[in-house]
């Protein structure tokens, strides 16, 4: 579910991009972007807009279908650790400041190819 919602984040983010003219500078290189391009972005960027509140809307739906039936994933989603009744000897992958880490540069990312639009 989260490789699905992301998908169409990156999918709704670059259509957003295409449809407010981040991409028109390309034309400095040689690459033109067809008009049928736009139309097809512009509708890509309609359809996820109606898709994207249900897709978080059932993956609200199965957390607390979780919950009910006693598995606490909210919590684990939070913290990073989920409770289990009988422990295994499974590995962490990674720590949890590491992907903290990974978050604000992926905001940073973001703001430095936001900004240079706005100004």
């Amino acid at each position: 579910m989260v490789v699905a919602m992301l998908g169409l984040l990156v999918l709704q983010c670059l259509s957003g991009m295409l449809l407010a003219g981040l991409f028109d500078g390309l034309e400095q290189y040689g690459v033109t972007i067809p008009d049928a391009l736009y139309d097809a972005g512009e509708q890509v960027h309609l359809v996820l807009a109606q898709l994207l509140p249900w897709v978080i809307a059932l993956h609200v739906a199965a957390i607390v279908g979780y919950k009910l039936i006693g598995k606490p994933l909210l919590l684990a989603m939070v913290t990073g650790k989920q409770w289990m009744a009988h422990p295994t000897s499974a590995p962490m992958l990674v720590s949890q400041m590491r992907a903290f880490l990974v978050l604000i540069g992926a905001i940073l990312v973001t703001i430095a190819i936001v900004a240079p639009s706005m100004v």
